[in-house]
């Protein structure tokens, strides 16, 4: 097959028009999730070990509430029964592990008192209960970081009596036997203190984010920082009248970024902290989207979650459209690839709580469904630009042979993506650009009198 001038001319056009306009508005996608109880479910962490091995964890049910521990093999989401032991609250924060075998989850559970942190283990098998520390007026685990098998970290908040905070900063390390709390600054001196993520590069290079406030203060945003020498307090921007960490990304040891929100006397807002290995600067989200969880695929390709979507193109910050339940709020996210990401939180359906799992990429097949399709269609790929891992949907109208082809810039066919007999349905699949060079390259959907061509850029 030969792409002619006229027709190149024509793609070249419409290809400005695709740089300037890169839409990512169908990439996400909204995946039904367990909801054990009638009226109120929701997921609050997630870690993403392969594409077929994916944990969310939260809580289920008011009084008493009870662990949730939700688990994703490729094709369905289902509840794998964990312990619950608080005899009136149990919630897991946070999960991650080190492989499908070696999994951690943490929280919190109370028995009609004060609450007292929790972990439990996943052995590849079942989730049991681990021996935590007991903390005289209480304490909580929000977060988790794994860097090895004798080398976790779990952070969030604990009680501590006068003359210091309320409430102090808790990081605790699992050393391969037992959790043992470490010694950790206060950012307030007389109020409360949380920490809200841990990430770390190493055993000497651990990042926390969280959040402070004194007694007749407002909020600030809080990180602490260890080195060899142990914790310390990092200065970092208050860009609002208060101001909230949430969830740590570390792309480099000079390139990390903290998403979170900040009061401006009117409404809260989002705002990322950067980091860029000697001093930390702020950075917003025009439109709004993002804020709580975060996660990079490479420097220039970052996602952040909130009430909405945003993503950093290695020069801006900007809010993307998707789908979304009613009432949506997204925490966390983890990711396997380029196309296989995802996040957690809970929707509303009329006063009902429901679990929110949301997805982007990562399935060849989107549906075989009894939706009725009255015609072929071929939609653009995204991302445009790409590298090197782009998508490719379409819609069939009728069973039959159907090709997909990839040509470069002379009208040389590259590869063959489909090559088959396929049924009535809509289509989603993956084309891996990685032995090619950066260009324009042309994809062409044929079938039975139905043939049609559209642009996409490779950008390595």
């Amino acid at each position: 097959m030969k792409i002619g001038a006229e027709a190149l001319k024509t793609f070249f056009v419409f290809l400005i028009f695709t740089i300037t306009s890169s839409c990512f508005s169908q990439q996400w996608n909204f995946v039904p999730s367990p909801n054990p109880d009638n009226a109120r479910n929701l997921l609050r962490g997630v870690w993403a070990n392969s594409s077929n091995d994916v944990w969310a964890v939260g809580e289920s049910g008011l009084l008493p509430s009870l662990n949730l521990t939700e688990h994703w093999d490729g094709a369905n989401w289902s509840v794998i029964n964990s312990p619950s032991p608080g005899l009136q609250t149990n919630v897991l924060n946070a999960v991650q592990g080190l492989s499908a075998n070696n999994v951690y989850a943490v929280g919190y559970k109370s028995d009609f008192g004060t609450p007292q942190m929790m972990a439990l283990h996943w052995d590849g098998s079942s989730w049991t209960q681990q021996s935590t520390p007991t903390v005289t007026g209480g304490s909580a685990f929000q977060c988790i970081a794994v860097l090895g098998p004798e080398d976790i970290y779990a952070g969030g908040y604990k009680a501590v009596g006068a003359p210091g905070p309320t409430q102090g900063t808790l990081i605790t390390h699992w050393n391969g036997s037992s959790w043992n709390i470490e010694s950790t600054p206060n950012q307030s001196a007389n109020r409360s203190n949380t920490i809200t993520n841990i990430k770390g590069l190493s055993s000497n290079d651990i990042w926390a984010s969280g959040y402070s406030r004194t007694v007749a203060g407002t909020y600030k945003a809080m990180m602490l920082h260890k080195t060899g020498s142990g914790w310390d307090l990092v200065t970092v921007p208050q860009p609002g009248l208060e101001n909230f960490l949430y969830q740590i990304d570390i792309v480099a040891s000079d390139n990390i970024w903290v998403a979170g929100q900040y009061n401006d006397g009117t409404q809260y807002r989002v705002f990322f902290l950067h980091y860029n290995g000697s001093s930390w600067t702020v950075e917003y989200s025009p439109g709004g989207g993002g804020g709580a969880g975060i996660v990079h695929n490479s420097p220039n390709d970052i996602w952040s979650a909130g009430s909405s979507f945003a993503h950093y193109d290695g020069t801006s910050w900007n809010t993307i459209s998707a789908a979304l339940p009613n009432e949506s709020s997204m925490l966390y996210m983890s990711g396997v690839s380029t196309s296989d990401i995802w996040t957690v939180g809970r929707y509303y359906e009329g006063n009902n709580l429901k679990t929110l799992t949301m997805h982007y990429g990562g399935t060849t097949m989107i549906s075989n469904t009894n939706t009725i399709i009255r015609d072929y269609k071929l939609l653009q790929n995204y991302p445009n630009p790409f590298n090197p891992v782009t998508n490719i949907e379409f819609s069939i109208s009728k069973s039959g042979y159907i090709s997909l082809k990839i040509f470069d810039m002379s009208g040389k066919e590259i590869t063959a993506v489909v090559n088959d007999e396929l049924n009535t349905g809509n289509y989603k699949y993956k084309f891996d650009a990685s032995n090619l060079a950066s260009g324009i390259y042309f994809y062409t959907l044929t079938a039975e009198n139905f043939s049609d061509t559209k642009s996409m850029i490779l950008l390595k």
